[in-house]
């Protein structure tokens, strides 16, 4: 049968709006704080019969959420691209629509693009991470969001051992990989666990009951062979293969199956992997999960002997190097007292890690995570390091820059996770946050679980508030002694030549106050969640979406905060 194409175009005129890049397969479409938008306008005839030669149009940039920040009036030439350097007026994320006067001509378009402060280059102090696929684009985007750490886990396997060390004596480097990583200024947590099914075994081992009960009667028989059983046993040894099998039988009863890990071979990788990216890689999170057994199958026993033979292994390979912890879980502290009791305080990690996922805004109310991080270092002891890092939490929101457009409420609930999400971890004591996003897919899953992007590389809305909190917040020290005024949450952070606040409601108190930034001292920088200066706005209501405020200096807290104080009323 006669093929039949079914398209026809919707009009016979097709508008062109482009973000112009150098590179645009790999560049998010963004551009920084007071950096025009450089934009390529046209129209194409969609249909033979077209004879229009120009195309009258508005080109209107709406910010966050929904306030015409720009509408200009443009002729575009038919046939022809234009370049044309616009100034949105407004930070953070930009819908750009290109609408035609005449709607029979042409259907309107739109870009999502963002304005967004330069990301700081604050190396291995920085504190925003994640789990990223190891692409140009991908990097290019969570660098151009602030992030500055990179986990190498299950979005680049890289340095499991399965990949680096498949075989014993046999070792795959991938230094092209790790050095574009750091070359876009991420710092690297690599994990060395995920072993190669060489050094791995299962074994019958008896419980350690039955050990007990086994010795408790051997004490009680004499276990030493009888004449008669020697005579049967020269007539054809019946007596002692039945015995044989008996035993074995019985000890299978007595005993589990169990995986065993070869820890000396984990301990060789670990050393050949912190010696071969020694001044790449300074830091090594030496298994994930363990108590999951997804990710480890065998006995807690096991685990210590391979825990410490990885951590030996990293710091001989480099002395330098950092030996990260395993994952802790709050609901599985017997884990970690079943093998740490047998070794020396010493042989601690250098920092301790684990795993909090949390779906909605971080900071309400007054129980906040800090409780938990003291009951963990409690329950750790001696054994929980100064510094503890999140390398698995979550900071969902939509998938892209559209979902406000149905709900306003919903984007300022991504606005506020985007401040909230990072500032509250931070405060409470996490030193470093790996979002688990970024994942090896960009569309939506999960309800936000990892996704970060749409398949356009569009820029949502707590993606742009994650750029603003890091430039305000990032490398620096909270002051958990500062307490909050009544009616607001107020978060202060302190270093790098700076001070930082993190101000919004508290929702436990009825009522909400105003924060007037035209009253800070000039040379102070006050902005909205997206980098919009609020001076020029008056009093405005605190509510769940912060403001946050930066002082080039970093002396003198109390007086930073009286002067905050000073802006805020009834």
């Amino acid at each position: 049968r006669k093929y039949e194409n079914p398209f026809v175009p919707a009009a016979p005129y097709e508008l062109e709006l482009n973000f112009v890049s150098d590179d645009p397969l790999v560049t998010p479409r963004v551009v920084t704080w007071g950096e025009k938008l450089p934009l390529e306008i046209g129209a194409w005839p969609a249909a033979a019969d077209c004879t229009a030669k120009e195309i009258p149009a508005t080109l209107r940039v709406t910010a966050y959420p929904d306030t015409v920040a720009v509408e200009k009036k443009v002729v575009l030439k038919v046939g022809k691209s234009e370049r044309l350097d616009l100034d949105p007026n407004a930070n953070g994320v930009l819908r750009v629509e290109l609408v035609p006067d005449d709607p029979a001509l042409a259907k309107p378009i739109e870009v999502v693009m963002a304005r967004l402060p330069k990301p700081r280059a604050t190396g291995a102090k920085g504190r925003f991470g994640s789990h990223m696929r190891a692409c140009p684009a991908i990097l290019n985007y969570a660098r151009a969001i602030g992030l500055t750490w990179h986990r190498l886990h299950d979005c680049c396997t890289i340095c499991k051992m399965k990949v680096g060390n498949p075989k014993k004596g046999v070792y795959r480097w991938e230094d092209e990989v790790v050095d574009g990583i750091r070359a876009r200024g991420f710092s690297i947590l690599a994990m060395p666990d995920a072993p190669a099914g060489w050094m791995v075994e299962k074994k019958w081992v008896m419980r350690e009951s039955e050990k007990k009960k086994q010795a408790e009667k051997d004490e009680e028989l004499d276990l030493s062979a009888t004449d008669a059983d020697e005579e049967l046993d020269g007539e054809g040894g019946i007596v002692s293969e039945m015995n044989k099998k008996q035993a074995e039988a019985d000890m299978k009863l007595k005993s589990d199956l169990v995986t065993v890990y070869d820890s000396a071979a984990y301990g060789e990788w670990c050393r050949e992997l912190a010696k071969h990216y020694r001044g790449k890689i300074e830091h090594f999170e030496i298994w994930n999960e363990p108590y999951m057994p997804d990710f480890y199958k065998g006995t807690m026993k096991n685990f210590g002997e391979l825990f410490h033979a990885g951590a030996m292994g990293i710091r001989a390979g480099n002395p330098d190097a950092k030996v990260v912890g395993w994952c802790t879980e709050m609901t599985a502290p017997h884990f970690v007292n079943s093998f740490l009791k047998d070794y020396p305080a010493k042989d601690r990690p250098d920092i301790n890690s684990l795993h909090c996922y949390f779906m909605g805004i971080p900071g309400d109310g007054e129980a906040g995570y800090e409780i938990l991080l003291d009951k963990h270092r409690e329950t750790y002891g001696e054994y929980a390091g100064k510094e503890i890092w999140d390398t698995e939490g979550n900071l969902g929101g939509a998938s892209s820059f559209y979902s406000y457009a149905f709900s306003p409420r919903g984007a300022a609930n991504e606005a506020a996770f985007g401040v909230r999400g990072w500032s509250e971890m931070f405060f409470s004591g996490i030193a470093r946050l790996f979002i688990y996003s970024m994942h090896n897919t960009d569309a939506w899953r999960n309800g936000g679980y990892m996704s970060t992007i749409d398949y356009d590389r569009s820029v949502n809305v707590w993606a742009a508030a994650t750029a603003t909190t890091a430039y305000f917040i990032d490398a620096m020290e909270p002051h958990r002694e500062i307490k909050s005024p009544a009616g607001v949450k107020l978060r202060v952070f302190s270093g790098c030549g700076r001070t930082s606040a993190v101000l919004f409601d508290d929702c436990l108190v009825r009522g909400r106050l105003k924060f007037d930034a035209a009253k800070l001292p000039k040379g102070w920088l006050a902005t909205d969640a997206m980098g919009n200066d609020l001076r020029p706005r008056g009093a405005l209501e605190l509510g769940p979406v912060p403001f946050l405020v930066l002082r080039p200096s970093e002396d003198d807290l109390k007086a930073f905060v009286s002067t905050l104080e000073a802006c805020l009323a009834k």
